[in-house]
């Protein structure tokens, strides 16, 4: 008989974010049968049935119903530790994920959030019977391998396989499950969304190639006595951006990821911005998010990167006319370079500056950035 799984996964209804001159807004639910949408107009409830033409749209009241909290666990480098906020004068870090979600977006996370626990807790299920399968299927190999087995212990050796494919069907039905357990995030763009959306993830892949992103974790003034030609102590951290799933969402466009060294990775969307945590994420609407894209001239003491341009050159210990100071026998000239910049700040506690090695490409996806998120802002309503 083959095995079942001793409870039904649970199925997250589909989120689609409606991005249109009518203003944003969510929709959760099984298009054609039932679904919630929440947006500029207020919550409705539709309900129709396939085939026949039949519908209703009842409009409801009260906020989004809040969804049952339960701890989170994330995906691999999607769970990145979080550290509390540090008090070292300079530090860049952002707030934990649990205080950055935007108020409009508390449904669509608590959606999340079930169906992150209910993708762990088939994990962690997936992962013990994969061991039993293995376990099982050595035994049977024992068995069947051995002339002593096949002959007087035949019973032994039919048990052993009838055992090996029970457990092979555990660990299938499992990782079907696994691939149910997902909440399915559908855009619907419209016009200049669309179009700035598909800038954006134009000037993602050129900054993707960049030959170092750094983030930005500390930066603290350097005192005079130092005598130094750096006004500031930078620490920094290489990284890498690139595009990826979150295996819980199923998402027709993969998110933009960026790394963090010092905090939960950022994953932009088109609909929000997701920040992760070790044991809880946030979700950021683009309206909260003050996006400063630069240029900042950098005095480069490690290895100039190839796609770098060098705009000048200063000395390691200088005078206050910028000569070089020759009390200093093995002083050194030290070459300034261009490299771009990205901010992103919200009022809730988002800080993070990235640096990169190609100012052009780093200043053109900071500003394919602030427009997109100006062509959310001029939309109606808020996205919930």
């Amino acid at each position: 008989m083959k095995w079942r799984y001793r409870k039904s996964v649970k199925l997250f209804p589909g989120v689609r974010v409606n991005l249109s001159h009518k203003g944003i807004s969510t929709t959760a639910g099984i298009r054609g049968l039932a679904s919630v949408n929440i947006g500029p107009g207020g919550t409705h409830l539709n309900l129709g049935v396939p085939g026949s033409g039949l519908s209703s749209r009842t409009k409801l009241g009260g906020p989004a119903p809040q969804m049952r909290q339960q701890p989170t666990t994330l995906p691999p480098r999607a769970q990145s530790a979080f550290h509390a906020p540090s008090e070292e004068a300079g530090v860049i870090k952002s707030a934990a994920p649990e205080e950055l979600t935007s108020e409009g977006l508390a449904g669509l996370k608590g959606m999340l959030r079930e169906a992150f626990a209910e993708h762990a807790e088939l994990r962690r299920e997936a992962s013990s019977a994969w061991q039993d399968l293995n376990a099982r299927q050595e035994r049977r190999r024992r068995l069947e391998g051995s002339f002593i087995a096949r002959t007087f212990r035949k019973k032994a050796v039919a048990e052993a396989v009838a055992a090996s494919e029970e457990a092979q069907a555990k660990f299938d039905e499992l990782n079907e499950q696994l691939g149910l357990c997902v909440v399915r995030v559908e855009n619907s763009f419209e016009g200049d969304i669309k179009a700035g959306f598909e800038e954006l993830l134009k000037a993602f892949g050129e900054v993707v190639r960049c030959a170092v992103i750094w983030d930005k974790t500390s930066s603290v003034g350097v005192s005079i006595s130092e005598r130094s030609a750096a006004g500031r102590a930078v620490n920094r951290v290489p990284l890498r951006f690139d595009l990826r799933h979150i295996p819980i969402i199923a998402s027709p466009t993969p998110a933009m990821h960026l790394m963090n060294a010092n905090g939960g990775d950022i994953y932009l969307y088109p609909g929000f911005v997701l920040v992760t945590g070790q044991t809880d994420f946030a979700l950021i609407d683009y309206r909260d998010v003050e996006v400063v894209p630069d240029n900042v001239t950098f005095i480069e003491e490690e290895a100039v990167p190839a796609d770098t341009r060098v705009v000048g050159s200063t000395w390691a210990k200088v005078n206050k006319d910028g000569s070089p100071d020759r009390r200093f026998k093995n002083n050194y000239e030290i070459p300034i370079v261009l490299y771009g910049s990205l901010t992103l700040r919200s009022d809730a506690g988002l800080h993070e500056v990235y640096m990169f090695s190609n100012s052009q490409a780093g200043l053109t996806f900071g500003r394919a950035l602030l427009k997109y998120k100006s062509l959310i802002t001029s939309l109606p309503g808020a996205c919930s």
